[in-house]
């Protein structure tokens, strides 16, 4: 709750908020846009920044190759499945919700460099389409790889993650920096 306050008043502040729905996340504009404003994607989404065109998304579909996982998504995220889950007694449902949980910890523990390989190879297909960069999460490996395509630089970033790294991408004057909080966990955002 305390995150989420935050990015309501920095909303309420006038900061833009854009929030990507990943692999544990969907349905959220329900609640994030109808009550706080802030922008929500279930899928990716194209921005033109200082002149940097972006393509974002949370990057869990760009393993084509896991197609257990891809079924499961299409369930997961649709009308009937929400409708069902809403029905659900909570203690049921949140049951249900830490048994994925699990299994997807389980999954992420294992090394994630051939996933960021993927990830990187499907950033250099999005740059033929125009992008200048690609930024994605789910692998929580923080990555960032500077590319010379057709004489224009281009930009793979991989976000990491906030529990383990604590890393976050900053793009300014064009230029693209991945940087590491070295703040205190649990402290203040």
């Amino acid at each position: 709750q305390p995150i989420i306050d935050r990015l309501a008043a920095m909303r309420r502040g006038g900061v833009q908020v854009h929030l990507f729905e990943g692999n544990h996340d969907f349905f959220l504009a329900d609640y994030f846009t109808r009550h706080h404003g802030i922008t929500v994607y279930p899928c990716d989404a194209r921005f033109v920044l200082g002149g940097v065109t972006l393509y974002v998304a949370h990057g869990d579909l760009v393993d084509r190759s896991d197609r257990g996982y891809r079924a499961l998504r299409r369930i997961l995220r649709s009308s009937w499945f929400y409708a069902l889950q809403r029905r659900m007694p909570l203690p049921l449902l949140w049951g249900l919700a830490r048994r994925s949980s699990d299994a997807s910890k389980e999954y992420l523990a294992k090394p994630q460099e051939g996933l960021a390989a993927k990830m990187e190879d499907f950033a250099l297909a999005k740059f033929s389409e125009g992008f200048d960069a690609v930024i994605l999460g789910h692998c929580h490996l923080p990555l960032l790889r500077t590319h010379t395509i057709g004489g224009r630089r281009r930009h793979v970033a991989l976000l990491g993650d906030w529990l383990a790294h604590r890393s976050y991408l900053v793009l300014e004057d064009g230029r693209f920096e991945l940087r590491f909080w070295k703040g205190m966990p649990g402290g203040s955002c």
